[in-house]
């Protein structure tokens, strides 16, 4: 899961015009478009839409890894029967706390695996700011 950001950084990357780079913490950019004004506006718009496309299917896949933790998680509810009936509170209350525990897990466990595709989404919206200024100040030479 951590390559997540690696392979959309790829596949950012594959789109003409952008070199997006990983730094530490920092993410580089870098943009190239025509000597044209109104063609470079006409790139950016292009690649603002792929970007939003790019960016919703990070969205959905992000939807598919929680949902499976949230059927994962759905079945650690402690649900007292017969056992819970014949051996007593205190083994009814040692079944929840570990349904609890086993809940915070797999809670655990979601939110490491949905971290790449929240960064994912952070770098995408940081690009589409950028192109909008670059777009921004295209516009203003027209």
């Amino acid at each position: 899961m951590a390559d997540v950001l690696s392979q959309y950084m790829e596949r950012i990357n594959a789109l003409g015009g952008l070199s997006v780079k990983k730094k530490g913490s920092k993410v580089e950019i870098q943009a190239s478009f025509n000597d044209d004004p109104k063609v470079a506006v006409t790139q950016i718009r292009a690649l603002e839409v792929q970007l939003r496309a790019m960016k919703g299917q990070a969205v959905a896949e992000e939807k598919v890894v929680r949902a499976q933790y949230q059927s994962a998680a759905e079945g650690t509810t402690y649900k007292p029967g017969v056992g819970g009936a014949l051996l007593g509170a205190k083994y009814r209350s040692s079944m929840r706390k570990q349904a609890a525990s086993a809940r915070k897990r797999l809670t655990m466990q979601k939110n490491a695996a949905t971290i790449p595709y929240e960064e994912v989404k952070v770098l995408i919206d940081q690009i589409l700011a950028s192109l909008a200024v670059k777009k921004a100040e295209l516009a203003g030479r027209k």
